[in-house]
Order: C-alpha cells, then structure tokens, then sequence
C-alpha cells in the first residue's frame, strides 16, 4: 500500500543557484531507449540510477524560491513562493537525438491546477515551443508537443504560478511518440475468447473449496447458513449488488502487456481505463461458491486465466525498464497472486487441470519471483507494511501450490517466519507503529489473513495460532487509542500517510474480536456493522461469528481514557465536559519513521463533541501533486521557524525525529510534553520542547521553550477546516457546535493572520492561524486554547495577569501558572483538591 518515500541514492538538490549543472567533462547523450513499436523515453528520471538532472542547468527567478531534486521515483521541482504568470523555475539541457519518425515529445508529470508548464524543444536549430502554458490537472498526467524535424538538440521546460501558494511537480519520465504508430497499436484488440479452449470446464462436479486455503468443504455448508441468514445477510447482499457489475466486464479485453493496475503514477493515460480485476475475481468466486452460481465461477475462472496471460503482472514499463532496477516492489504481483489462489481454490472446479496449470505457472514465474527477490533484497520492507501486504499473496500463492508441488512447503516455511519477524519488527515495545494508521489498518487486514491461512494449515485454531504472537495482541491496545471521535469512534486519525473518516478494516475487526475477547472490540464491530453504509469484505464473513458479539443498538465506542504510547509518541486523552461533550486531545512525537512520515512532532489534534477544530490534514492519494507538500511541518499545529527569507523550515527526513518525555494525567488534569529539538536540523535549535497543561476538558495551555542557534522568528500555526475569526483579543475558530479561542498569553505577536494554505486529504482548502514572533535567539511562549460551546462563544474562564504570575478562574476551579527561570510551575485548586505540579526542562514532576 502506498511508496516508500526513502531509498539509498545519490540526491541532487538544486536551490537558488542561476548557473548550470552540466558536467565540465564530454556531454552525456540523451538516449532514445523503445519501450514498444511506437514509443521510446528519453529521460527516465523515475530511476535514480538513469536519471540525468545533473544534466540540466536550473535557473530560478530572482523573485522566486524553490529547488529541483531527485527522489526515489520522479524529479521534484518545488516553489515555495513566485510572482503568478512569470517563470518561477526553468530547466534546460542539451541533448542529440536523431527524431527518425518521432513527432511527438510527452512529459509524463504531477502538476498542480495552480501551475502552467512550457516545454520548448530545439528541433534542426530553431527553439519551438511544443507545450504552451498548459495547466496541470492535479493529477498524473501525459503532457504531449507535437514537432517535426530531424534533430533535436535541446529541451526547455518552463513552470510559472497562475496564484501565489506553493507548488510541487513531480516529472516521471520524458519520451518519444509516433503519432500514426501509437493509433495503431492502441487499437490492437486481445485474440482471446471467453470459451478458453481446453482451459474452461462447462460443466463441473461438485461446488466446492479444492485446496481449503481459508475452508474446506464441510466449512461451506456452514458458512453458506451463516451468510444467507440473520445479520450478516446484510453484508452478503451487498457482496451480491456489487457482482451484479462485475459480470459485465469482459476479462478478454484485459489482456495486455501488463496487467490492469490503475495506480496514476506508473499507469500510462490509456491503461487507465483497464479494470484491475484481482479482487473482482476473489468476490466472483467466492459468492459463486456460496450461492453454487455456476456463471459467477465460471466468470471468476475467465478473469484468472486473463490474468495468466497478460505478459508482465507489474504496473508498467517502468518496471521492466532495459537497465533499471527500480521497481516499486511487489504490490502488483501479491494481489493477483492471492486472487489466482483463491480462484484455484474456489472456482477451481469450472478449471480443467491445463487450465488450473496455467495459472499456477504464472502464479510461479510472474507473481512468486518478484515477491521473493524483495523478501531477500529489501530489508527495509520487514519493519513496515510492505513485508506483510506482500505475505499475503506469498502465503495463499504457495499454499495453492502445494497439493501439486509439495516442495513449495520449503518457501512456504520461510514465507511465515518472515511473516512473524516482521510482525515482531513492526510493532513496537508500546505496541505502537510508526507508519500511522492507515498503514496498520492495510497491515495488519493482510497479517490476519494470512495468519488465520497459517492456522489451518497447521491445524490450529486462529486463537491458539494468534497467542503465539505476543505484539498482534498488543497492538490492537494502540489501534483502539488513535481512533477518532468522529463518526461515532469508528475511524482513525488522519496521522502520517492517513485520511480522515477512513474506518478500520471490518475484518480485522472481526479478527480482533476473536482473538482479544475485548469488549471494546466487541462494540467497535457490532457499531459498524449496524451501520448502513460499512464496506464488507470476504475475510469479514469467513471470520465474523454467527451471533452479533453484543447487544443491538450500540451508539458509541467513545468513553474517557488517556493513553501514553511513549516508544511511537503518542498520546491521547478524551475527556468529557458536561457542556461539550467528549473532548479528545492528540499529540504527535516520536521517532522519525524514515519509510512514511509527516514533519509533525509536536503537533496536535483537537476534537471536540465529534467536530474536528485543530485538524492534521492527512495526506491526498500519492500521485496528487500535494502529497510533497502536505507532510510539510508549515502544515501542521507546530510551533515553526522561518529563516531569514521567510521560508518555512521543515523538519527533515534523515532527522532522529521528537521524543514524548513526560505524561501524566492527575485527577482529570493532563500534563504533557514533547521534546522536539532533533526532530528539526541539528544545526537549528540548541532546544525546542512543547509542554502541554490542561486543567479541564476546556482549557489547554500551550508553553513552547525555544533556544535557536541563531536568530530565527517562530510562527505558532492552527490548521482547520472551520472560519478563523479575530474579535475582540483572541481569535475563534468556529465550529458547528463548539469553537476554539486561541491567544497568547504572555507573548505579543509581530504579525497576526489567518490565510487559505493549501488543502487536505479529501482536497478541501484549509485555514491557518499564524501568530508570529520577533526575531530572536530564544523564546517562551504561553498560548492559551479554550473550548466553548458556539451558544456561548466567550471563555467561561476569566484570566487575570500579574508579571509572570498568570491565573485561570472558573467558578470554584483556580489555576495559576507562573515561571521560576525556565521552570513552569502549576497549582490546579478545585473543589477539595490541591495539585501542584513543576515542569523543569522536559519532564513533570506533581510535587506533593
């Protein structure tokens, strides 16, 4: 799921430097490298190897500021700022191409709305420009100019803003086209019929699990009684709607050079309307088996021998590139390797035995290969998701090979110890991840699946199987933390690589339920699935037991905790306020997680009665131009430098990342902090650490202690999606049923704003806060965050300063909050108790 965002190679990084890159040494020749009858690439910059960026001499506007650099899979060219309608970044080089019957140049890129590309190409001597201000569509997209001539000598491309906001262009690859020869083997139509000769049976025997991969036989009477009757019928009638279209596709057709993916950043524009069919077939066969629907399977085993006989099961040429070794690892190949699997397995009964061996063979030698060359060449993939999203296709590919080839039981054996190591690698002591959620929710749903395959195999329960994991329990305590408060505490936090309002998987909850006996599992599941819109799934209704695990109607999941992942970093409070509802505070430290990872140590989430005012914007899909600057530490609830030209500074990836070094929750008091000084450049800060100190649900102080390197100004920044409104000394974020009132507390800002920045994960503009300092070497500064219901929007508490010495006053609950040199010393009184408390550097001590 996903890419990884770092592998080893050589980065080129150009910044405002006007003068070329081009080696002093013999010019490299831009090489014409065919990729079929029609088409050739001439810049392969997906390759870090064959990239040629040095190549180019990059000249930025002396108005603008920005870089170009290579990365793992495209060259980037970032503008931070630029005047709109004039080139902020150009790069140009020579080359000495002999064009033949070449008369088109395509720029296969990522380009925002809000960027205009000019490409200007020196054919026979004479610049022409080929691509003129063309705006990019937000997407992956093939940009193409149409020359003619003999000689192409140099390349020219231009991108300039159509508005002031910063800008991300990822440029894949550069090729050539012949017009006339592309028309015509795009009309090139697949040989193969729906009857596959000697490959499709018309009439089987019994309907029935041939290998037994997730049941056998006798399982299917039962799982047949379980799916057609009481609750779960809901799920299955919706597995059957979706069938409905799938038995309109025409498998045949699919049939390709490379197999229907449909992921924008490798797919070329015409694949994009191939159909992946990996798990359409799973579905196919598997309601054809339980509803003994004979077209169904017989469909299932059509699109599994389509399959088969698509020549490569990558995503594109950009995998088989003469001379790369770059791949983007085996996604691909897992999916249809499983899918195959499973229809061998159920609707191997309409297969003759060549068909059946068909497409074992390419489950062998299309699918199996890649997988194992990344088990033994990518480390990497064994302490993140990749190692067990691929396990899956490996276990269930291998296990529908073993009753024919019984010595696959050798990579079988590696294939669950290597499952095991990664899972035990992944997770950490806390049980924690580093990826966030999304990557633990697509995770652990393939972990699962596999390990409950394991079980049988082994001729084990999936309860006993799963005790012999200690971490697959124990993780499941930190998915049940990063849950949000919205949409009733079904879905995650939009942390790291995440979008919001995404639910987990329902089998994974499923599986949970089983092998964790928790309630809170238990009532997660049973509020899903009483919903009408959840997303079924197979696994869901192999594992989901017969009876709904508690009584109908749940309405929430959410209940008061507070949680302390100190290995990852996070921490999670919710609380309850007789006027507000549940109030659900989230801070983000922790480790830099050098695969996915956002510029967020030290930032927050704060929701409030299912309202989510203080937002992370999670990240858009990945070849959406914004997903470079998304992760941005300006795009977060920090507190974040700016350097001398009022650029924001980023916290890099190669840094160690933050550290939660203290929480605490006393009486229903939290005390917090996050020690974020190597979570930037070791050169930045000598210290940078955010303490947090809620008093009530409704009250949060926010003390960042800052010691620079030099002189710097600090902008404290709040992202939401609701209007930022100054009135009256502070300013409002306003809700639908609660706000948020923001001001300083001991600081006057340089400069205050609310701006438009950007967008979030469901590409909706966001607001920002931008409380800005002096320019200086060292700060404290106290901000205070108060939460009111919108009916009444002033603070139920009055703040009263004296000095150093601030107070905090509601009713019968009194605060204060003053500093003894960098100390920040707290007395909480309400009703009978007396609380004090000390924060010294980053660490707090209740002081008796």
């Amino acid at each position: 799921m996903g890419a990884i965002k770092k592998i080893p190679f050589k980065e080129v990084v150009v910044k405002n430097l006007n003068k070329p890159l081009i080696n002093k040494g013999r010019l490299k020749t831009m090489k014409v490298i065919p990729i079929n009858e029609a088409e050739a690439i001439i810049e392969p910059f997906w390759d870090p190897n064959l990239s040629e960026l040095e190549e180019y001499k990059v000249t930025i506007d002396h108005a603008a500021k920005g870089f170009v650099k290579q990365t793992w899979c495209s060259v980037e060219v970032y503008i931070e700022k630029a005047l709109p309608g004039k080139t902020a970044i150009s790069m140009e080089r020579q080359c000495d191409i002999y064009l033949d019957e070449y008369n088109i140049i395509r720029v296969f890129a990522s380009i925002p709305r809000w960027v205009q590309m000019t490409l200007k190409v020196c054919i026979d001597g004479v610049y022409h420009t080929v691509i003129n201000s063309v705006r990019g569509g937000g997407t992956v997209d093939e940009f193409d100019g149409y020359m003619h001539g003999k000689y192409m000598t140099g390349i020219r491309m231009e991108f300039a803003l159509t508005e002031a906001q910063p800008a991300c262009i990822q440029i894949f690859w550069l090729g050539l086209a012949n017009s006339i020869m592309q028309e015509r083997m795009e009309k090139y139509k697949s040989p193969y019929t729906p009857d596959w000769p000697k490959m499709l049976r018309d009439s089987p025997g019994r309907l029935e699990p041939e290998i037994g991969i997730f049941f056998d036989d006798k399982e299917t009477y039962l799982l047949r009684q379980k799916v057609r009757n009481g609750y779960l019928k809901k799920a299955f009638n919706k597995l059957r709607l979706q069938t409905i279209k799938d038995m309109t596709i025409d498998p045949e057709a699919e049939i390709g050079r490379f197999i229907p993916l449909g992921d924008r950043r490798w797919c070329r524009n015409r694949d994009m309307s191939r159909t992946c069919t990996a798990e359409i077939m799973e579905r196919l066969a598997f309601v054809g088996l339980i509803d003994e629907n004979p077209e169904m399977l017989k469909m299932a085993a059509r699109m599994a021998l389509s399959a088969a006989h698509c020549e490569y099961w990558c995503e594109s040429f950009m995998g088989v590139f003469p001379g790369s070794t770059w791949h983007h690892r085996s996604f691909t190949e897992a999916r249809y390797s499983k899918a195959c699997a499973l229809v061998l397995d159920w609707a191997g009964s309409y297969l003759t035995p060549y068909g059946k061996e068909v497409i074992r063979d390419s489950i062998i030698m299309k699918g199996l290969p890649r997988i194992e060359s990344d088990f033994k060449r990518m480390e990497y993939i064994r302490e993140m998701n990749q190692g067990a999203l691929f396990s899956l296709g490996r276990i269930t590919g291998l296990l529908s090979l073993l009753p024919s080839y019984p010595r696959y039981k050798s990579l079988l054996e590696d294939a669950e110890r290597d499952l095991r190591e990664i899972i035990d690698r992944y997770v950490q002591d806390d049980g924690g991840t580093l990826e966030g959620m999304a990557y633990w929710n697509a995770t652990f749903s393939s972990a699962l699946q596999a390990f409950y395959a394991l079980a049988r195999y082994h001729d084990m329960t999936f309860e006993e199987y799963a005790n012999t994991i200690p971490k697959l329990i124990k993780t499941s305590e930190y998915a049940l933390s990063m849950l949000s408060i919205t949409e009733n505490g079904t879905t995650y936090l939009p942390i790291n690589d995440a979008k919001s309002d995404q639910p987990l998987d329902l089998g994974l909850v499923a599986a949970f339920c089983r092998i964790t006996n928790e309630l809170e599992w238990k009532n997660l599941y049973t509020l899903i699935t009483q919903a009408d819109n959840f997303e079924p799934n197979i696994f869901h209704l192999i594992i989901a037991p017969s009876e709904i695990p508690v009584k109908y109607p749940v309405k929430t999941v959410i209940k008061p905790k507070f949680a302390v992942l100190p290995v990852v970093g996070q921490v999670s409070s919710i609380r309850e306020d007789p006027i507000l509802g549940y109030v659900h505070f989230h801070l983000c430290s922790g480790p830099t997680c050098q695969y996915h990872y956002h510029e967020d140590k030290g930032s927050f989430i704060l929701e409030v009665d299912g309202e989510v005012l203080a937002m992370d914007r999670g990240v858009t899909s990945y070849d959406h131009p914004e997903t470079s600057l998304i992760s941005m530490a300006n795009r977060h609830n920090l507190l974040c430098p700016k350097d001398s030209n009022g650029v924001f500074l980023s916290q890099p990836h190669y840094a160690p990342g933050g550290k939660l070094t203290s929480a605490l929750e006393v009486n229903d008091v939290i005390f917090l902090c996050s020690d974020n000084t190597n979570a930037w450049d070791n050169r930045l800060f000598r210290k940078n650490i955010r303490r947090i100190f809620s008093p009530a649900p409704d009250l949060f102080f926010i003390d960042d202690v800052v010691e620079l390197n030099n002189p710097l100004a600090m902008v404290f920044l709040l992202n939401s999606l609701y209007p930022i409104i100054k009135e009256e000394d502070c300013f409002r974020v306003y809700g639908k049923r609660a706000l948020l009132n923001i001001f300083p507390v001991d600081w006057v800002p340089r400069e205050e704003k609310v701006v438009t920045y950007g967008i979030d994960c469901h590409l909706r503009p966001v607001n920002v806060l931008q409380l800005e300092t002096e320019t200086a070497k060292s700060y404290n500064l106290l901000t205070a965050v108060q939460v009111a219901s919108t009916l009444y929007p002033k603070s139920s508490w009055q703040f009263r300063k004296n000095g150093a010495h601030i107070t905090a006053i509601k009713g019968q609950h009194e605060v204060s909050l003053s500093r003894e040199d960098s100390d920040l010393v707290i007395i909480v009184k309400k009703e009978n108790i007396v609380l004090r408390a000390r924060c010294q550097g980053n660490m707090w001590k209740i002081e008796k």
